[in-house]
């Protein structure tokens, strides 16, 4: 900005309903990376196609290829034999090689048994994101995780006390009443000028989307983990009917995350 001589806007991106694979970071490198310095270092897990994988519901388990720590132990409650997992980096657009799809075979106390059907090295920061079942609808059980987790209000309020916090992306948006839940959370830590942008993840958000349109000052489309929940040969026109509506209700909608065929191709 003092370069420039340009304003910017400061905008806080949560991590709210996000299920995130627990593993502990390795022994820093001597040149640590930018997403290292952030997240630390983590040793590179290989997958290899047709392995059993388990999801463990005990975040305090160890992280192996075989067996892949969950930080939401209800996660064994919303899935069922012939799931679809996604496991891959963090907020990074890769290619597949860097990203496992596993078929759950069963569920025991214990975690969530599942088969590999691709191989994969997975490094850096891991999220899960299980993928709905169905075709036109949504099937799937919802996590009941808040919208805005302990940590990104703690995150919010530490940035916010040294910047002007123009806008909270709000990931995970999947109603009007997450918005809702927001702005009365901004509010009362004296936030209320902050604008919040709903951040379409899901598929379910795309039922709710003209509430959620409507009640939010921008959308945020996230082809990313969109492209996980709606089939692929849908991604282009669904894009394009959330970009319409937010033209008719005077919403700015910001497209994010270059597809992977973008990066190899």
């Amino acid at each position: 900005m003092r370069r420039t001589k340009r304003l910017c806007a400061v905008m806080l991106d949560t991590m709210g309903r996000e299920i995130m694979v627990v593993r502990a970071p390795s022994a820093p490198a001597a040149e640590p990376s930018r997403s290292e310095s952030t997240f630390g270092r983590f040793e590179a897990l290989q997958v290899e196609s047709g392995s059993q994988v388990t999801l463990s519901l005990d975040p305090s388990a160890p992280c192996t290829p075989s067996q892949l720590p969950v930080s939401y132990a209800g996660l064994g409650s919303m899935v069922r034999r012939g799931d679809s997992l996604f496991v891959g980096r963090y907020l990074v657009s890769g290619a597949d090689a860097g990203s496992v799809y596993l078929t759950v075979d069963r569920v025991t106390e214990a975690g969530i048994v599942c088969r590999a059907r691709n191989s994969a090295l997975l490094d850096g920061v891991l999220t899960v994101f299980h993928q709905e079942r169905s075709l036109e609808s949504v099937s799937n059980a919802q996590n009941e995780l808040p919208v805005l987790a302990e940590s990104d209000k703690a995150a919010v309020k530490a940035l916010a006390s040294e910047f002007e916090v123009d806008f909270l992306s709000l990931s995970y948006t999947r109603s009007a009443e997450d918005v809702a839940a927001a702005r009365e959370w901004l509010a009362s830590e004296r936030l209320g000028r902050t604008r919040v942008l709903a951040k379409l993840e899901t598929r379910q958000s795309l039922f709710n989307l003209r509430a959620i349109v409507e009640s939010c000052d921008g959308v945020i489309v996230s082809r990313g983990n969109l492209g996980l929940d709606v089939a692929s040969e849908r991604v282009a026109m669904t894009q394009k009917a959330v970009a319409a509506a937010c033209l008719l209700l005077d919403r700015p909608c910001i497209i994010t995350r270059v597809v992977d065929t973008m990066v190899s191709t």
